[in-house]
């Protein structure tokens, strides 16, 4: 068995960074099927991969992880891959029962999208907005996408105080006005 780490690892090395170019998310259809390392008798997807892709060089191609306060999960970009931890994973057999869940604290639970436009967080353990699985601009092609309510683009910015990235949502169809000062544009694409 591949542990995360190894796939980390191992994807590093093929993820290329290049230019965040506009995109037209479509709503994965059909559960989990379509999702890498799907099980059919659990209905339920591997330990996925989350990279930040389409980047700028240092961050482009790596993955995720986790800082916590009060049993809540905020989702941030490493800077040296062997940190990051947390994978994800999709359940259900339909689209309308379909739910992306992160590992956090030991056991799976149900990812979400928490806070405005504005400060719009990936996080674990907070209310918020359903994670959603997209593709981009053809079904059934390319990388699987993350994101909510038809948006796929997140911006990052580099935290002064540690080595994260850290991620907002931004809302569809963000010109670059949209950005705060220091933010870069990336995609969570799932591997």
């Amino acid at each position: 068995m591949v542990s995360y780490i190894s796939k980390v690892v191992a994807l590093a090395a093929v993820v290329a960074p290049f230019t965040v170019s506009a995109v037209t998310p479509i709503l994965v259809a059909g559960g989990c099927s379509n999702f890498p390392g799907y099980n059919n008798e659990t209905s339920t997807s591997g330990g996925n991969v989350v990279w930040a892709v389409n980047t700028i060089a240092p961050v482009s191609g790596n993955g995720l992880t986790y800082k916590t306060s009060n049993g809540v999960a905020e989702y941030v970009v490493v800077v040296n891959n062997q940190e990051a931890k947390g994978p994800f994973r999709c359940t259900g057999r339909t689209a309308s029962d379909t739910v992306i869940q992160s590992l956090f604290g030991g056991s799976w639970s149900p990812a979400k999208v928490s806070g405005s436009s504005l400060s719009a967080k990936l996080t674990n353990g907070l209310p918020g907005a359903d994670l959603q699985a997209y593709w981009h601009d053809t079904p059934n092609e390319g990388h699987i996408y993350l994101g909510s309510n038809g948006a796929t683009e997140w911006a990052i910015k580099k935290d002064p105080t540690s080595n994260y990235w850290t991620l907002r949502l931004l809302p569809n169809l963000c010109d670059v006005a949209g950005l705060q000062a220091g933010e870069e544009r990336t995609y969570l694409a799932l591997y």
